[in-house]
């Protein structure tokens, strides 16, 4: 797995596939703090 982050633009990708983007400015979470960490959710599953 793979994540890009530059600025408020979000790349992830795993095995060279990119699975998700997000560019913040164009979105609600681009209205969240600048500041702090993320985490990843399993729902159950092994990662």
């Amino acid at each position: 797995m793979h994540i890009r982050c530059v600025a408020n633009q979000i790349t992830v990708s795993i095995h060279d596939e990119i699975v998700h983007q997000a560019d913040l400015n164009k979105c609600a979470d681009g209205k969240r703090s600048k500041h702090g960490g993320f985490a990843f959710q399993d729902h159950g599953s092994a990662v």
